[in-house]
């Protein structure tokens, strides 16, 4: 728990202190060639019931002031062993820094033989990250805090987390993108 918040203040201070020259500005803008990107990259995130590590792909393209974009993530659960899918969109309200709302899904149950705690097709996504360019390599580090829920509990908490009114736990990562 304490490593996790102290990921998601250094998340924040990325995120607001990284500066803004020539290489920053623009990041998801100047990236295509028409004010579109795709992008392709690696990700670990640490959360409260298992670590997951995956590739994400996605594309983003400037609509009027904003940008805003698609992403797709496939994972793998070390605790559990499942195969998890992540959908979501993503709106730049400034181009070094997003919010993303989506959905996850199971695409491999568990290998453990244990049973899913909710049974539900798809569980929400809520989040927010920062892009930092590496200067002129088409590089980013993609910090990422998010909102969101294994399919899985572990039995300590299983009891006290099936009785709460919404389902939510948080991951905080580190990604490395190529657009």
């Amino acid at each position: 728990m304490k490593k996790i918040l102290c990921m998601a203040a250094l998340l924040l201070q990325l995120a607001f202190v990284q500066g803004t020259g020539a290489e920053g500005v623009n990041a998801v803008e100047n990236s295509g060639t028409d004010n579109t990107s795709l992008y392709i990259g690696l990700y670990d995130e640490i959360g409260f019931f298992s670590n997951y590590t995956g590739i994400n792909f996605g594309a983003a393209a400037r609509i009027g002031k904003y940008t805003i974009g698609l992403q797709q993530k496939v994972a793998f659960g070390y605790t559990n062993q499942e195969i998890v899918g992540i959908t979501d969109f993503r709106l730049y309200p400034h181009d070094q820094i997003f919010i993303n709302v989506g959905a996850s899904y199971l695409l491999a149950a568990s290998n453990k033989g244990i049973k899913e705690d909710f049974q539900a097709a798809f569980l929400p996504v809520l989040g927010f990250g920062c892009l930092l360019p590496i200067k002129h390599t088409g590089i980013r580090l993609v910090p990422t805090l998010q909102m969101n829920q294994s399919y899985y509990l572990t039995d300590e908490i299983r009891e006290v987390y099936t009785d709460l009114p919404f389902i939510i736990a948080m991951t905080t990562g580190l990604g490395v993108e190529i657009y």
